[in-house]
């Protein structure tokens, strides 16, 4: 029988039998691949770990990434890369993990998909139909919530949360409250998706905000949003605008027509969640709204104040010089 070297004894069980108490990772790293099992040996591990792995998947939790280099990080340019890379890895994650816990005390963990919508606890802001539709996106399968961030006076609190207890979604469209202005970019990026379910809106800030986040939305084809929302956006099917709800002369609600309406929010929804928008896809529709940035928006405006300036003062200095 050939007998081990001095190393081998050293480490007892290895190659046949891998004892985690006698030896542990980094150990198994620095002899590795001499003296590490091979696949075969190793398969009731791996399957334990793609189990693991799908089962995280499985209930959207969050990625977990194991960095291995031989660099220090910041030092040489590998290691300056490497500790970007973490860094910004985990303020992506943070993003979406700590605002939920920290700030709006929620659970966004329990559903696999996330829809994200801002606005005051007004009927018109279309908040039963987003309930709605979530209901028929559950229904059809999809492992969803909704978080409405905002708020409103008490009676109209009162009356959505009635509303979403009557369609048995307590668990699936939860209501923050209202929360500081600079948190929202993170909220927009932790959504799947935004929903814009106003009946209509003039303009709809939020909507255009959510996009410049880089999230995909969905809104009715009606009032601000179709002016600004980019066509390409559109074309790549990153933002679906809705059949909007019909509306009485007076601009409230059809009755009739809330249902179609959910319908035509919970269609959008998922024609976005069968896309699986991945993060080169949010780049892209962030890159489409920087021509709506304020940056841009004030430059624009100071070309409009210039020109009404410029042509304010010809004007003047016509009536100054008088007639001939």
């Amino acid at each position: 029988m050939t007998e081990k070297g001095p190393l081998e004894s050293s480490i007892p069980c290895v190659s046949k039998a891998f004892d985690r108490e006698k030896i542990n990772l980094l150990d198994r790293l620095r002899q590795w691949p001499e003296y590490e099992q091979g696949r075969n040996e190793r398969s009731p591990e791996i399957d334990l770990w793609m189990a693991e792995v799908s089962k995280r998947a499985d209930r959207g939790a969050p990625l977990r990434v194991l960095f291995v280099h031989g660099q220090l990080p910041g030092e040489t340019g590998s290691g300056v890369y490497m500790q970007q890379i973490v860094r910004e890895s985990i303020r992506q994650g943070l993003d979406r993990l700590k605002m939920f816990k920290d700030t709006l005390h929620v659970d966004a963990g329990r559903s696999r998909h996330l829809a994200v919508s801002v606005g005051k606890f007004v009927d018109w802001k279309g908040f039963k139909e987003l309930t709605v539709a979530i209901g028929h996106l559950r229904k059809r399968g999809y492992d969803i919530m909704a978080i409405i961030v905002g708020e409103g006076d008490p009676d109209s609190r009162l009356e959505l949360e009635t509303f979403i207890a009557a369609k048995g979604l307590v668990d699936y469209v939860l209501l923050p409250g209202k929360v500081d202005r600079a948190v929202l970019p993170g909220i927009y990026r932790a959504g799947d998706l935004y929903v814009l379910p106003s009946h209509v809106e003039p303009y709809g800030l939020v909507l255009m905000e959510a996009l410049a986040c880089g999230t995909p939305a969905v809104a009715g084809n009606a009032g601000g949003p179709p002016s600004y929302v980019p066509q390409a956006l559109r074309d790549e099917g990153h933002v679906v605008l809705v059949d909007p709800i019909k509306l009485t002369p007076s601009g409230q609600a059809l009755p009739g027509d809330r249902q179609v309406y959910a319908c035509n929010l919970a269609d959008g929804m998922e024609a976005i969640l069968k896309k699986k928008i991945d993060p080169e896809d949010r780049i892209r529709i962030a890159d489409a709204m920087k021509s709506l940035s304020w940056s841009r928006l004030v430059e624009s405006l100071v070309k409009i104040y210039d020109r009404l300036l410029k042509k304010k003062l010809s004007y003047a200095q016509i009536l100054k010089a008088g007639p001939g």
